[in-house]
């Protein structure tokens, strides 16, 4: 089975039930990526780092470090805590990767990540059986 860990060494959340010498399956670690994904700010958050010099301008280089916790907080228009949970979410399922720079954190995506998450669903769905259109009946 093809494995979806990250390029840059970052290992999504293993499965509760997993023995801790065992790293996740990639099984598991797809369902993580799915349940970061299900939240719909995850998903804007994701997709506003798509284009990170769409922030407000930062003391960094936003492609080469990424985005400020607080520009996302911001944006999101969410608590910080509620934002540092989303993004540590996004960041175990290995689809941002955080650059600490003093008493603040970046975040950027994790483009390797997501372009392995895609190849890995499209795998899997090829291999799901296909399901033959039902007749319908009439009523």
């Amino acid at each position: 089975m093809t494995e979806l860990s990250s390029a840059d060494g970052s290992a999504p959340t293993a499965h509760p039930n997993a023995s801790p010498s065992a790293g996740p399956t990639a099984d598991e670690e797809l369902f993580a990526v799915f349940r970061a994904l299900a939240n719909p700010t995850r998903m804007r958050i994701l997709e506003w780092l798509r284009d990170p010099r769409d922030f407000p301008p930062q003391d960094h280089d936003p492609a080469e470090v990424g985005v400020c916790v607080k520009h996302i907080q911001d944006r999101a228009g969410i608590g910080q805590s509620t934002t540092s949970q989303y993004l540590g979410m996004l960041q175990r399922a290995g689809l941002v990767i955080p650059t600490r720079n003093g008493k603040w954190t970046y975040y950027r995506r994790n483009e390797a990540r997501i372009r392995l998450f895609l190849a890995r669903l499209a795998v899997q769905l090829a291999a799901l059986p296909r399901v033959e259109e039902q007749p319908r009946r009439s009523a």
